[in-house]
């Protein structure tokens, strides 16, 4: 029951790239907001989305946002993670319990950890661009 519980809990989420997130501030004076746009469900089936700017979580038990009732969730994160320079790149994580990125709509990670550690995913190969990540 913890794990699955613990599903989606990553107790620290790194990504060693710069994620942005294409999502442009109403007020264009503000240009584009950086994070990635997170949608929380519960098991009720509540929904809370949020932009994330980090993906840095110690949970431990706690809602992740007081909308949300308490027990299992799900998070999906998704955005854009900008590369500046063409070339061979790896993501990795630290987390607990079952996730999996995408880059570019291919599995580049993927895990399920009853206890946090690293994970490390495959290498890919980026050009200068914006990727969609999820």
């Amino acid at each position: 029951m913890a794990a699955r519980r613990n599903a989606v809990r990553l107790a620290t989420c790194w990504f060693l790239l710069s994620a942005a997130s294409s999502l442009a501030a109403a007020d264009d004076d503000l240009g584009p907001r950086t994070g990635l746009l997170a949608e929380y469900r519960d098991a009720s089936g509540g929904i809370v989305r949020r932009i994330d700017t980090q993906l840095t979580f110690a949970w431990d038990g706690a809602r992740p946002d007081p909308r949300l009732v308490s027990g299992p969730l799900r998070v999906r994160w998704t955005g854009f993670l900008e590369s500046e320079t063409p070339g061979s790149y790896r993501l990795y994580a630290f987390g607990a319990g079952q996730f999996t990125i995408r880059l570019n709509g291919h599995i580049v990670l993927s895990a399920d950890a009853s206890t946090a550690r690293w994970i490390e995913g495959q290498s890919v190969e980026l050009d200068y661009d914006q990727h969609a990540l999820e």
